[in-house]
């Protein structure tokens, strides 16, 4: 954890003490914030923000750039890409021709690029090289086999439409994580399990375990699709945030946005363990209520979704250290996953910016 976290007023104002005591809400008791060892933006993130960051300072304001959805479920970042001139259209109709057009990092079908294409859109793909897996992976399965695909998914999420877009929808059996799996119809043969990669990986595994219990008849895999970066992360706050009863947190806060399906995964994990009232969400500091923290909430977990940046966490930690809690961090174990950002595309735009304004942009 790189964060400057400053606790000290300016020197020649009030006392450290006076300060604190100021800023210390009632019945404020927190001595110490264990921070989850994974958390964090993945690579897949840091590959979106940074090729759309690029793209927004290659066009640099002179006409808006689209995005077919929001690049990253995060609103502090999606409010900084407004600013810089994108506009959220996922209406292709409405995005005129010659524009430039950011692919979401959830994905998009093979027709939607095309169609892009077809009416001289330029498009950026950004789309997560995980999901992307899946996608190629449920399409191999169908090419080579006569197995039946099952998609554990979201409704309406951009990542569910982009995978049963890419795949033979009438040889995938599409299973809503809320969907009571008793009243779905299998035909009989295999089943091959693709997930939605933001999905609880406990919850995929269980709906699983429940398919194989209703239907022993049937051959079927084991999921694919969870990545690394959403395990560690949920394994960061079972596993070291609760896993050891004498020192389990009181509560948990994770930084997040409400859109954002891997955040409320996170959030989900401390309602089961401490229960509603004692597990948040929060996009900001200022989001922090003080009434949350009774006497007897000592210790508070910390983490932060798949789409969070480093510069969004550390505020809500300085929260804390203002008030005098002292920092945990926790180690991690994830792999350092980099994804390459589309440079040909980038490039292509650019060339292009440059053509169209006369420029060496």
């Amino acid at each position: 954890i790189n964060m400057a976290i400053e606790t000290r007023p300016p020197v020649g104002s009030e006392s450290n003490a006076d300060f604190r005591t100021k800023e210390i809400p009632p019945g404020f008791n927190v001595k110490e914030v264990v921070i989850a060892g994974d958390m964090g933006p993945c690579g897949g993130v840091r590959m979106a923000v940074n090729t759309t960051f690029e793209v927004l300072d290659i066009v640099g304001g002179r006409e808006p750039v689209y995005a077919s959805h929001a690049p990253v479920h995060n609103e502090p970042i999606l409010e900084d890409f407004k600013k810089r001139g994108l506009i959220i259209e996922p209406d292709l109709e409405k995005i005129p021709a010659g524009s430039i057009l950011i692919l979401s990092a959830h994905g998009s079908t093979p027709e939607a690029v095309q169609a892009a294409k077809d009416k001289g859109i330029l498009p950026v793909d950004t789309e997560c090289q995980l999901v992307a897996k899946v996608k190629n992976h449920g399409r191999r399965i169908q090419a080579s086999t006569q197995e039946t695909v099952a998609y554990f998914g979201t409704p309406g999420h951009p990542e569910t439409g982009a995978v049963m877009g890419s795949i033979d929808r009438e040889r995938t059996i599409f299973i809503d994580m809320k969907q009571d799996i008793r009243e779905i119809e299998f035909p009989s043969g295999g089943i091959r399990v693709l997930n939605q990669t933001t999905l609880s990986t406990q919850g995929v595994n269980d709906k699983v375990k429940e398919l194989r219990w209703l239907h022993p008849e049937l051959d079927i895999s084991d999921p694919i699709g969870i990545c690394d970066a959403t395990d560690s992360r949920q394994r960061a706050v079972i596993e070291g945030i609760f896993g050891n009863p004498e020192e389990s947190a009181d509560m948990l806060v994770v930084v997040g946005s409400s859109t954002s399906h891997n955040t409320e995964e996170l959030v989900k994990i401390g309602e089961e363990i401490l229960g509603h009232e004692r597990s948040h969400r929060v996009d900001k500091a200022e989001d922090i209520d003080p009434s949350w923290f009774t006497k007897d909430i000592q210790r508070v977990g910390f983490t932060a979704g798949a789409s969070v940046l480093d510069k969004f966490s550390a505020p809500v930690l300085k929260w804390f250290t203002d008030r005098g809690a002292q920092l945990k961090p926790l180690m991690g174990v994830e792999k350092d996953l980099t994804f390459k950002q589309p440079s040909a595309q980038i490039e292509a735009v650019r060339a292009y910016i440059a053509l169209k304004y006369n420029s060496d942009s």
